[in-house]
């Protein structure tokens, strides 16, 4: 087992030395950003209702739940962009001169709604806020073809990379020769524990906790914002 252990210490340690070469090189950071817009938008809110008889607050969550699904109908979701989870049910109390006191049943339901089209996404929250729904939990952009978004912003990462590479090297009045080596992670000791590549689609569109509203809004006061999806690359090249 020792003699194992050493032959796989002996094969990983030139592995990470190899990452930056001995010969003249320059060693970049490639970094590229771009604004996104999501093809659909994905909302979850609850529908909850409080009563002392269960069998009652379970009817004013459905009887909710039937108007919303009516109300949707016009933004273009149907029921196959609308999903479930099974009723919440749970007693309620409260604490009045420190005694505890039975304020009823909560029957909640949680529903997922997805909008296939995010300028729609105004008209959404008017419809939830008129249909009683009090608490709406997040809404987050959805790109269909995400990789490709990734891919894209990660080509630009290489190409600011090279840029800067040639820059740097013509200072010294050299020239890049070649690319040595490419990785999303820096190749430096103190990140070999935590390699994570940089790449990110911003996605929540709702910041902080869940939203609550006591009023009906103002018309119109949310509007779907682009994503920004960005990429990090770490390239070596080696000079002539």
């Amino acid at each position: 087992m020792k003699k194992l252990i050493g032959l796989c210490l002996w094969f990983s340690l030139p592995a990470l030395a190899n990452v930056i070469p001995t010969e003249p090189h320059i060693y970049v950071e490639g970094y590229a950003e771009q604004l996104v817009y999501p093809d659909m938008v994905k909302t979850t809110v609850d529908i909850t209702e409080l009563d002392m008889d269960p069998e009652l607050a379970k009817q004013k969550v459905e009887q909710k739940a039937k108007a919303l699904l009516l109300a949707l109908q016009p933004l273009g979701i149907g029921k196959e962009q609308i999903s479930a989870a099974p009723l919440s049910i749970e007693v309620e109390h409260d604490y009045e001169n420190n005694k505890k006191v039975l304020m009823g049943t909560r029957v909640g339901w949680t529903v997922k709604i997805t909008l296939p089209e995010p300028a729609k996404y105004s008209q959404l929250m008017d419809v939830l806020v008129k249909s009683g729904i009090n608490d709406i939990l997040n809404s987050v952009g959805v790109i269909k073809d995400e990789r490709a978004i990734k891919k894209q912003v990660a080509m630009l990462a290489l190409k600011e990379a090279r840029q800067k590479a040639e820059d740097m090297a013509a200072t010294q009045g050299k020239k890049i020769k070649d690319v040595y080596s490419i990785s999303e992670f820096k190749t430096r000791p103190e990140d070999q524990f935590q390699l994570r590549p940089a790449q990110a689609v911003g996605r929540d569109l709702l910041q902080g906790d869940a939203i609550s509203f006591g009023a009906p809004p103002p018309p119109s006061p949310f509007e779907i914002s682009a994503m920004k999806a960005s990429a990090v690359v770490y390239v070596v090249y080696t000079l002539k």
